[in-house]
């Protein structure tokens, strides 16, 4: 039994960490850090409260640290928990650059501890009925795929941080959980184009981005977000094209809108035809400007989360035409 520390009790740590934790044979959720509340063991009677990441990290029984706290902190949090010989799961994003990233493995793997990221979007059924119509060659050749995550959401958030400019952003809020699903589909791009603005009154951190990845394969990768999207969601969350046939993305189910009980990731089955529809997807994408240095630094992050967990190349990524 692995016993673990959770470090926050916001959003992240109340409705995703702690249940997945509490739920998964062979993890013990046996405490989390709460500065000045006790929600946390209200909620699970028996685990303990830390008022300090130093005091959780001082307790040799912890093995393993979660945190989900505002972004800005990921990178000297899992510093910490590293080098107190804890294992660390780190939420999205692991840290605000691709160098931190760098530094954080580097010394989890020269003293022989995981570091992981937290991708909770690989499991959405959108996104294994895309994997499955892929891997199946369902489509025929790929050339584009589309994945976008827009939302109506003309205020502020009510989580502060969210809205600091060097918290990231939708970049790295969104931005993570969709460039890692293209990762994990395609793998590393050869080129990178982006637009990151706000469309929001105010000033703030970025809230929109469209970002193209380019394929030396010849397929093409189109991903964007934005919060003042209540007219052109139209129920559709993106597209893939294939040399044979198309399929228009829908919504997110209800069943991947809650957070299931599960004791496992395999838990999630790839949902049926009901969450793809066949029909000629068409973009309406903006064009897109070279890339500035921080897109490619972004990238380049992603990809290092996405090494801590190694998959198969796509067999369409090895040969052309597959």
């Amino acid at each position: 039994m692995i016993r673990v520390g959770l470090v926050g009790f916001g959003l992240a740590g109340r409705v995703f960490h702690a249940p997945l934790i509490s739920s998964v044979e062979g993890l013990e959720l046996a405490g989390v850090v709460e500065r000045k509340s006790d929600h946390a063991a209200q909620r699970y009677p028996g685990i303990t409260t830390y008022r300090s990441v130093e005091e959780l990290l001082a307790d040799p029984s912890i093995k393993l640290v979660v945190i989900a706290t505002p972004n800005g902190t990921h990178y000297p949090l899992a510093m910490q928990a590293l080098q107190a010989a804890k294992s660390v799961v780190v939420d999205k994003p692991v840290a605000l650059s691709s160098t931190q990233i760098s530094e954080l493995a580097e010394l989890a793997g020269g003293i022989g501890l995981h570091l992981f990221p937290f991708h909770n979007r690989r499991f959405d059924n959108d996104f294994l009925t895309v994997r499955k119509v892929i891997d199946e060659h369902l489509l025929g050749r790929i050339v584009h795929f589309e994945s976008t995550f827009d939302r109506w959401r003309p205020s502020l958030s009510t989580r502060a941080w969210k809205e600091e400019a060097d918290e990231g952003g939708i970049l790295l809020d969104i931005g993570t959980h969709l460039v890692d699903q293209a990762l994990l589909l395609f793998g590393s791009p050869a080129t990178v184009g982006a637009e990151v603005r706000r469309e929001r009154d105010g000033e703030g951190s970025n809230d929109s981005i469209s970002l193209r990845l380019g394929y030396f394969t010849g397929v093409s990768v189109t991903i964007g977000s934005n919060p003042l999207a209540r007219a052109s969601i139209c129920g559709a969350r993106g597209a893939i094209s294939g040399s044979g046939d198309s399929i228009l993305r829908k919504m997110l189910s209800e069943k991947s809108r809650r957070l299931p009980r599960i004791t496992g990731a395999r838990s999630l089955k790839i949902a049926g035809a009901p969450w793809a529809s066949r029909s000629m997807a068409q973009s309406h994408c903006a064009p897109y400007p070279q890339s500035p240095e921080i897109i490619a630094d972004s990238t380049r992050a992603f990809a290092m989360c996405c090494s801590a967990f190694p998959l198969p190349r796509p067999q369409h990524q090895t040969r052309r035409g597959a």
